[in-house]
């Protein structure tokens, strides 16, 4: 876990970018692990009509792309892009191939070491650098007061990393106390109570100073530089997050480094691997003969401890004012303890948003849960536990969290994703066969999202710079509620509250918030609510 029109993407011109957003939406506001064993099953029939999608994996999985995302690799490196002062080179964090200007992914732990340092045996002794972020934004959630986040850290040159000391004696301090990158997508908070500091959000050019405690004087260290990022928002789906900048190193006066001299520097990520363990296999009992998908080992049929595996499908073109459902066949065997201590999978969807600025580049949405695929504040973001000893449905199972109706007309990807902690397994963990689009019928109408078409909506222009005008008709006098989102799905301003009547109405969104300070260039959705039954989202973008 977060003014205004969108350009309508050209389908004839899709040029599909970086499927490597890895990770899951666990907030906006709330995340809720659903366990298959709460369902009543017996409350949902399935009346599968009008397939739009079928994936039976009988052909194999090569349309469908697999990703391990727990070792992205080092992507620390020195580069002349916004360099401290204009010239020369810094120390960055990012991948320079995410476009437009390079930035990072979802759940990275990156960590940059210095060369092994001698420090003076007396003295107040400092680490002074230069830093700039272009990162998340801080937010909270539970205990956890920030998001992607960046601290620096101590130990002696014989210790591994895990044994390094977080330095706290910052000027400026840390502005967060718990970040969710650290401790919790990464397992450093003990027993699930945060606490890892570190620096969040973005700042131009900062001078930094950090204390080394007298532990260390006269010792042989190692200075590592740490960042690590959530499941959600990088820039895969923010052009504007740029990365981590650091510069002009100085380590108690007998080491320094202005980015030109890489020597005895060391990248890595600590991210233990689980395995890309997707595969097809055969199994007696599948629902369509003869094969399916597995996530385990074929040699153990067990899955891995620290897993965050993924399968991706390829962009389908959704249909115009459809009812749409996403279901499959699965089979579960996971350890199922409370949360946060237990392994789950997630299904999850993104939308192909725009073609963004020049050179015309397609802007995906963040990876967002299927229960809520805007990513709106106030509706859960689900996940699943579980164990399903036979084939069946995953509507049946774990209804009411596969409604992709708000997605019609749209170019989308779906992802599954298996995610398991540091214990050892208990069984197979996954096996999905059938993933299956389509108009379906429900017994459970509370579920259903009411059809938006009654209620047309528009924005013009868009892209825009800085105004917009939002038109929509109304097919009967109506209780309206009009508002602003970032793509995180936090709310950045109402801009109609009341009674209205029937026929066509238009409203200008001048491209600020709620307090009248404009806002930043990027995607934005603009949500109408109709007498608290219909509701229609469109997006936008905002272009300086």
């Amino acid at each position: 876990m977060h003014n205004v029109s969108i350009m309508k993407v050209d389908k004839k011109i899709i040029l599909i970018i970086s499927l490597l957003s890895a990770g899951l939406l666990l907030f906006a506001e709330s995340l809720t692990i659903v366990n298959a064993e709460q369902i009543d099953s017996s409350k949902e029939t399935i009346n599968r009509e009008n397939v739009i999608f079928l994936e039976d994996f009988e052909d194999g999985i090569d349309s469908w792309e697999t990703l391990d995302t727990t070792d992205p690799g080092s992507f620390w490196n020195t580069t002349t892009f916004n360099a401290f002062g204009g010239s020369g080179k810094s120390w960055r964090m990012a991948n320079v191939n995410i476009s437009p200007d390079g930035g990072y992914e979802d759940s990275w732990y990156q960590v940059l070491d210095t060369p092994a340092i001698t420090l003076p045996a007396s003295g107040n002794l400092t680490i002074v650098f230069d830093q700039f972020r272009a990162i998340e934004e801080l937010g909270t959630n539970g205990e956890f007061d920030g998001w992607d986040g960046f601290n620096v850290r101590i130990r002696n040159a014989t210790q591994d990393y895990a044994e390094a000391e977080i330095l706290t004696d910052c000027t400026p301090a840390y502005n967060s106390s718990s970040l969710y990158g650290f401790g919790f997508e990464h397992n450093e908070d003990p027993d699930g109570i945060p606490g890892i500091p570190g620096w969040g959000g973005s700042t131009d050019w900062t001078s930094t100073s950090i204390t080394i405690p007298a532990t260390y004087l006269g010792s042989e260290v190692i200075i590592s530089f740490a960042f690590a990022s959530d499941p959600n928002t990088s820039t895969t789906s923010n052009p504007e997050l740029t990365g981590l900048f650091i510069d002009n190193i100085n380590i108690a006066g007998v080491f320094t480094n202005d980015a030109e001299d890489e020597t005895g520097f060391f990248g890595f990520s600590n991210t233990a691997k689980g395995g890309d363990l997707w595969h097809v296999l055969q199994d007696p009992t599948a629902p369509s003969p003869l094969y399916v998908l597995g996530c385990f080992d074929s040699e153990t049929s067990l899955y891995n401890p620290n897993m965050h595996n993924y399968i991706t499908s390829d962009s389908l073109t959704l249909p115009a004012e459809s009812n749409i459902y996403f279901d499959m066949k699965i089979k579960t065997e996971l350890d199922d303890n409370s949360y946060p201590d237990c392994d789950y999978f997630s299904v999850e969807v993104k939308y192909l948003v725009a073609i963004y600025q020049n050179p015309y580049i397609e802007i995906w949405s963040n990876w967002n849960s299927i229960s809520n695929p805007f990513g709106e504040p106030g509706i859960e973001n689900v996940v699943f536990t579980g164990s399903v000893d036979n084939w069946s449905y995953f509507s049946a199972n774990w209804s009411g969290y596969n409604d992709l109706s708000l997605l019609a007309d749209e170019i989308i990807q779906l992802r599954i994703g298996l995610h398991t902690n540091d214990d050892d397994p208990t069984g197979f963990g996954l096996m999905i066969d059938d993933i299956t689009l389509s108009d379906t019928t429900y017994t459970h109408a509370e579920n259903h999202i009411v059809p938006t078409s009654d209620i047309a909506m528009y924005n013009y222009p868009n892209p825009f710079n800085p105004t917009t005008t939002i038109a929509f008709n109304l097919t009967e006098d109506s209780n309206i509620e009009l508002s602003v989102y970032n793509i995180k799905g936090q709310m950045v301003k109402q801009l109609v509250r009341d009674q209205l009547s029937m026929g066509k109405h238009t409203v200008v969104w001048n491209g600020t918030n709620q307090n009248n300070q404009p806002v930043t260039s990027g995607i934005y959705l603009y949500k109408l609510k109709a007498n608290g039954r219909y509701t229609n989202t469109k997006k936008m973008i905002l272009l300086k």
